[in-house]
């Protein structure tokens, strides 16, 4: 008999088998009563500041975090998506994968395409913008897949500081190969 079909059977039988000994149902209200009468610690409203305490403890858990970083055009993005498509597929539950590149503003892309890049002033200013919004993207989650170049020094070290137990993946390809592949894909990199 399917799991579901048993439930409702049991349901049933249950309601029954109270409709049929009312005496027993009052019983046990009457002691159930008496029992939270004698432990007035034990009461709803003792029960709410544990759940809150415990709530509190589960965001406070820290997310593992997983960075993948190497040269732009590497794979980086494509390797964190197929690791977090992979373990979503076997029920992984409390995952997340963040590509960083969300986070470039527009005109340091432009730049990018010039062959102009950011003063370290600009990095530091890009490095506190990501860091804080990685913060926020990593709450509530157990394992979290971060994928960005991190290129410059500056920047991992920024990270390192911010995120101390993060495990760091390096993942990079022959140049002849990212730019073989980019061509054929028709990416900028």
């Amino acid at each position: 008999m399917p799991h579901a079909t048993w439930k409702v059977k049991r349901k049933a039988e249950e309601a029954a088998w109270y409709a049929a000994n009312p005496e027993w149902v009052e019983k046990r209200k009457a002691e159930e009563a008496a029992w939270y009468a004698a432990n007035p610690d034990w009461n709803e409203s003792a029960k709410k500041p544990r759940v809150a305490e415990a709530e509190s403890a589960l965001t406070e858990v820290a997310c593992s975090i997983y960075v993948v970083f190497g040269r732009p055009g590497a794979g980086k993005s494509t390797v964190a998506s197929a690791l977090l498509k992979k373990l979503k597929s076997q029920d992984f539950r409390g995952c997340h994968g963040v590509d960083l590149d969300v986070c470039v503003p527009q005109w340091m892309k432009e730049n990018f395409s010039k062959g102009i890049y950011p003063s370290l002033k600009e990095r530091e200013a890009f490095a506190k913008e990501a860091s804080s919004f990685l913060k926020k993207e990593i709450k509530g989650c157990r394992l979290c897949i971060v994928s960005f170049s991190f290129v410059n020094e500056d920047l991992r070290v920024k990270f390192r500081e911010d995120f101390p137990d993060a495990k760091w993946l390096l993942y990079d390809t022959p140049e002849e190969v990212t730019l073989k592949c980019n061509l054929q894909l028709k990416r900028p990199h």
